[in-house]
Parts: C-alpha cells; sequence; structure tokens
C-alpha cells in the first residue's frame, strides 16, 4: 500500500484520535522518512517517527519546520484527498 494513500492515512487518523492522551503513536519505516509523509503524520498526531540511521537528519528537520496547525490543515485535507496522486498535491 502507498503511504499517502487517504485510506491508509484515514486509518491513521482513527489511531491517533482513539489513542488519545494515553498512548504515543509512533511509526517507523519509509512512510516516517518521507518528508511529505511525515508533515502528514505529524498533523494526524503522530507523535514519534522512527527511520532509518541516513534519514534521520532529514526526518528531524522536516519536524523541526512544521507549523503544526499547518501541518494539521493539510493532513485534514489529505484524508479527503481522491488517492495518494491528490495527496501529493495537497498545497
Amino acid at each position: 500500500a502507498d503511504p499517502l494513500d487517504p485510506g491508509v492515512l484515514r486509518l491513521v487518523d482513527a489511531v491517533c484520535r482513539a489513542a488519545g492522551e494515553r498512548a504515543l503513536v509512533a511509526v517507523c519505516g519509509e512512510a516516517a522518512a518521507d518528508p511529505l509523509a511525515a508533515q502528514l503524520l505529524v498533523g494526524l498526531g503522530v507523535r514519534e517517527l522512527s527511520t532509518a540511521p541516513p534519514a534521520v537528519p532529514g526526518t528531524k528537520q522536516v519536524v523541526r519546520e512544521l507549523d503544526l496547525a499547518d501541518a494539521a490543515g493539510r493532513a485534514a485535507a489529505a484524508l479527503a484527498a481522491d488517492g495518494p496522486a491528490a495527496v501529493r498535491r495537497v498545497p
């Protein structure tokens, strides 16, 4: 599955909402290392991203530069997108 598929993002959103303040939601792997996916994941409520060592600096930089409100807005738009290609075009 494409990690930017709106169906996948809706599952992550559901997990984050269900976890609430009781648990941190973490994502590891290539999705966490993808700059766009990392932004959307943080916007959905994911609070831990785990990547391969070579991707750590880039992922940290993406997260440091995020405005959480903007990321949440982009994530909401991604949830309503028609498919992964549309998610990649979300402003």
